[in-house]
């Protein structure tokens, strides 16, 4: 079984897999049919950089080695919303936002709680708002678009 510190880096580096796609998602957010898309990005992107940077300052303290390109799922979905536009993009979009954000903030939630790293239980803990924020936004863009509900 894992202990709480390695399972909280593993999941604190599963999130910087994750980040990593913000950008180039927001590339194609003027595909994008819902109004306030471009807000919505850039505040994801500038919370998922200062985030990142945050996380990097803590892996370097702890001789943590982050991923450096996202996990094979996470590319997988990059490379499908690539294909997509318009409403056909939000909808998937917005739904693998939910689902991510969903388990971060489980996760973190977990790992600010549990973990026996204090450094990386205070990363969660700063970072846990940021994600329930992003959670709640996402909740609503989904209602109002009718983006499928995660099964996780």
């Amino acid at each position: 079984m894992l202990s709480n510190t390695t399972r909280g880096r593993r999941r604190l580096a599963s999130r910087r897999r994750s980040a990593m796609l913000t950008t180039p998602v927001r590339s194609k957010s003027p595909a994008s049919q819902f109004p306030g898309w471009l807000k919505f990005a850039a505040k994801l992107e500038k919370d998922h950089t200062a985030a990142n940077d945050e996380l990097k300052e803590v892996a370097s303290k702890k001789n943590i080695t982050l991923p450096a390109s996202p996990s094979k799922n996470h590319q997988a979905l990059h490379d499908k919303l690539a294909k997509l536009s318009g409403a056909e993009f939000d909808k998937a979009y917005v739904s693998a936002m939910l689902e991510d954000h969903q388990k971060d903030v489980r996760e973190f939630a977990r790992v600010s709680s549990a973990s026996g790293d204090a450094d990386v239980k205070a990363f969660a803990t700063k970072t846990l708002p940021t994600l329930k924020d992003h959670l709640k936004q996402v909740q609503d863009l989904s209602k109002s678009i009718g983006a499928k509900k995660p099964t996780s």
